[in-house]
């Protein structure tokens, strides 16, 4: 299923990122910049809430567990090995 594997910390990182260089565009203008503004806000209460709930999920794995992470905070890069990375 691609699009969970696209669903992921790492992937939310990028996209702050990606916002972040709009938002150092100088060629935009201020009309373009205020967009972006207002865009970077709905970015960052969306990113916040979604970094919240990871931070839940993995306190109440480690809870429940004590080892491992769980699926959602994993990336393709990450190897998980009888549940611990």
């Amino acid at each position: 299923m691609k699009n969970e594997k696209e669903n992921n910390l790492a992937e939310l990182n990028v996209h702050m990122f990606e916002q972040l260089r709009r938002l150092n565009d100088k060629n935009l203008t201020k009309e373009q910049m205020e967009s972006e503004i207002e865009r970077t806000k709905g970015v960052c209460l969306l990113a916040s809430q979604i970094i919240s709930n990871a931070n839940l999920a993995l306190k109440a794995h480690v809870v429940k567990s004590g080892v491992g992470v769980p699926p959602m905070l994993l990336t393709d890069d990450t190897e998980m090995d009888d549940g611990q990375i």
